[in-house]
């Protein structure tokens, strides 16, 4: 869904589905508080993976492209490439 640099994939996720892993990861100080994580659903069948885009059964930005057809990987940043019809201007 996202390739990039560590540092960029983490300071500014374009992928909505990498923006809600990024938000599950557990907080090490305890008084830091901040929204559940936005991830939906079950995993799909590793075997018989759904048609369209693989994370969209478990994004919540998820639009009916997604559902239909694969996204291409596009150029975000130097270095820094995505697949999501939300980040296309196509």
């Amino acid at each position: 869904m996202e390739i990039g640099p560590t540092y960029k994939v983490l300071s500014k996720p374009f992928h909505p589905y990498t923006q809600a892993l990024i938000a599950s990861v557990p907080l090490s100080d305890p008084d830091i508080k901040r929204e559940d994580a936005r991830i939906k659903g079950d995993l799909p069948d590793q075997i018989d993976m759904p048609e369209g885009c693989r994370f969209a059964p478990r994004c919540l930005e998820a639009v009916d492209e997604c559902h239909a057809r694969e996204p291409d990987l596009i150029t975000v940043g130097e270095g820094h490439q995505v697949a999501c019809f939300l980040n296309n201007e196509e």
